[in-house]
């Protein structure tokens, strides 16, 4: 088994004055011990090194002298699902829990393997802070950590108790962001390191890891005292969703391409997502399979073509890496790609309000033959508006503005090059069209790409609009159909967001969108008062069920729900559930689990009826997980 090591960065060098207490630790003056004759300066990194020494040493005599011992560690908390694991997961298990175990598990006369090991070195350590720092090694520290690079060093947050530590800035361990350390903190010179083995999950595995803390340090528990059951927990979670294939050979499919995959090299993640597209189509489809080989390739080929992967080889190449013909692949994969946009356009979240050009067009045009207008009656009125409905057809603004949004209302009916050559038109006729940008945004797969996208259309909207106009009309928009393009753009910009996880962020643009029209005909108030329960802004809910107050499932449910999280169940809280339930007597079955909540969306939501419910309990179910005994008292 090959075992890692952190690679530590040596300190600065510093220079210590003769009459200063010496930087070793021993007490003496530094001309009298450390700066004796003349000696170098002396180095902190001498320390890292000699404990570098210590490191590498208490891993071989672990080793040299336990490795039965050890291996009946790996044994004892290893359960039935481990031996299932691939070698890489199993190396992976083995390290984390055996560097936890020279700290921990006694292994001969009630002693630890750093216990021995420390009474056997620490007479041939040369330096006294070395040696009170070697012995500080027991204090081992397991657990996970999210990381915050600085210039100088890693900060690290143990997210289950908030202490915080510092690594070694070292570009070989890929210190990212947000993510997520897992493995044994030892103290070092001046930082703490990773003792044989680091790894790193992404961030958006915080909630997962957060919750299987608490699953397993239950009944006053520390993660130090359950670190083999917390790490086989941990590489369980990629296990959790196993897919269901109704024909073997399909999965055969699969598994051959997921084979050929991980040779190249390719990320897990996209792999894992061509699968359950993969799973996917042949749900839809049951695909007859005659020869594995091409379908595994062309899995491959559209991977690399509709997933937009770094990494690229031609159909020729994978038919000689598969065993089939370039053809071949190419008619499976074409198939394969026509059936991922419609699954595409089916799964594409909503956005918060529908592009609809058409009816701003027809509102456009009649205001805009209504401007200017003097009428001496409401008779005459009448007869002008009448006059309008009788025409056959309005006459076209000659606006670039207006030009370019009809443009893109043909664009809306059309996809591909064709969508793409009129969107391009549109801009190259009025380049602040924020409709553009987002017909482009709904267009690509490319999350950085889109949210760039995105971004552009509420940059050109408000250039379009003006900051003046802001000024004016603040509290108006949505009334006037030019501010329309810029709503839509932001609301867009919003839920995208949101729907990858920076709710902070969304919450401050959809306060934005209320500010500017209050009256809400894009319906953000009901998204920001299921984020502000989700963040527990307790006081912001009250504040926006106050000011709309109305009957529906959102205001009603969300009200009973947020009473109950301030002050349990109560008598109170027990009326506003009834009021809520009344209201809408379906709900309540869909948050309990009595009926199953459909994944389709329905176009249209109505009041008190089925359609309310289900949306609601799509939108807000995760909100009740914890108020099950609430719901119940109903």
């Amino acid at each position: 088994m090959s075992f890692l090591k952190s690679i530590i960065q040596g300190g600065k060098h510093m220079k210590e004055k003769r009459n200063d207490p010496c930087a070793c630790g021993s007490g003496k003056k530094h001309k009298k011990c450390c700066g004796k004759d003349n000696v170098l300066a002396f180095n902190p990194s001498i320390y890292t090194n000699e404990l570098d020494r210590l490191n590498q040493q208490l891993i071989d005599f672990a080793f040299q002298n336990f490795e039965k011992e050890l291996t009946d560690v790996l044994h004892h908390f290893s359960s039935d699902e481990i031996n299932h694991y691939e070698e890489k997961e199993a190396e992976i298990y083995a390290e984390l829990i055996l560097a936890w175990a020279l700290f921990t598990v006694p292994l001969q006369d009630d002693k630890t393997a750093f216990e021995m090991f420390y009474k056997q070195a620490k007479n041939t350590i040369k330096y006294p802070a070395v040696k009170q720092m070697f012995a500080k090694w027991g204090e081992a520290h397991p657990a996970v950590f999210e990381i915050f690079p600085t210039e100088k060093n890693v900060r690290l947050i143990d997210i289950a108790t908030n202490e915080t530590f510092y690594t070694s800035l070292d570009a070989e361990m890929g210190y990212e962001l947000g993510n997520l350390a897992i493995g044994c903190l030892i103290p070092y010179t001046e930082t703490h390191e990773f003792f044989m083995l680091m790894i790193q999950l992404p961030e958006e595995f915080e909630d997962k890891m957060i919750d299987l803390i608490e699953e397993k340090t239950q009944d006053g528990l520390t993660i130090k005292e359950v670190y083999p059951q917390f790490i086989e927990g941990m590489l369980q979670l990629g296990n959790e969703s196993i897919l269901e294939w109704d024909h073997i050979t399909h999965e055969i499919v699969a598994t051959l391409f997921e084979n050929h995959a991980i040779k190249k090299g390719y990320e897990e993640k996209f792999v894992q997502i061509a699968i359950e597209f993969w799973n996917d189509y042949c749900g839809m489809n049951a695909p007859i399979i005659r020869k594995y080989e091409s379908h595994a390739a062309a899995l491959d080929y559209f991977m690399q073509a509709d997933l937009k992967l770094s990494i690229s080889f031609t159909q020729s190449q994978l038919a000689k890496e598969y065993g089939t013909s370039a053809g071949t692949i190419s008619n499976h994969y074409r198939k394969l790609s026509q059936d991922f946009d419609l699954l595409m356009l089916e799964d594409e979240p909503a956005p918060a309000a529908p592009i609809s050009f058409d009816m701003d067009k027809e509102l456009r045009d009649l205001m805009r033959l209504i401007e200017g207008q003097e009428f001496e009656s409401e008779e005459e009125m009448n007869d002008f508006m009448e006059g309008i409905t009788n025409l056959d057809e309005i006459p076209s603004s000659e606006s670039p503005r207006d030009i370019a949004q009809d443009i893109l209302s043909d664009a809306r009916e059309t996809s591909g090059a064709a969508r793409e050559r009129l969107i391009n038109n549109a801009l190259d006729i009025y380049p602040l069209s924020s409709d553009a940008y987002l017909l482009l945004a709904e267009d690509e797969r490319n999350l950085n790409k889109r949210r760039k996208l995105l971004e552009k259309a509420v940059d050109v909207g408000e250039k379009d609009l003006g900051e003046a106009f802001f000024v004016e009309n603040k509290g108006d928009f949505w009334g006037l159909i030019e501010t329309r393009p810029f709503m839509r753009a932001k609301a867009m910009y919003a839920t995208y967001l949101e729907n990858l996880g920076y709710v902070e962020e969304a919450t401050v643009v959809y306060k934005e969108l209320l500010a500017l029209n209050p009256n809400d005909n894009q319906g953000i108030r009901y998204l920001l008062l299921t984020l502000y329960l989700n963040l527990e802004k307790y006081a912001e809910v009250w504040a926006l069920i106050e000011e709309y107050d109305e009957a529906t499932a959102v205001f009603m449910f969300s009200e009973a729900l947020l009473h109950y999280k301030q002050h349990g169940i109560t008598k109170e809280g027990l009326n506003l559930l009834k009021e809520a339930t009344t209201s809408n007597p379906f709900v309540a079955d869909y948050l309990l689990g009595r009926k199953k909540i459909p994944s389709e969306r329905t176009d249209y939501i109505g009041m008190g009826d089925e359609t309310e419910a289900i949306a609601y309990a799509q939108e807000n179910i995760y909100l009740w997980k914890d108020a099950e005994e609430f719901l119940k008292k109903l």
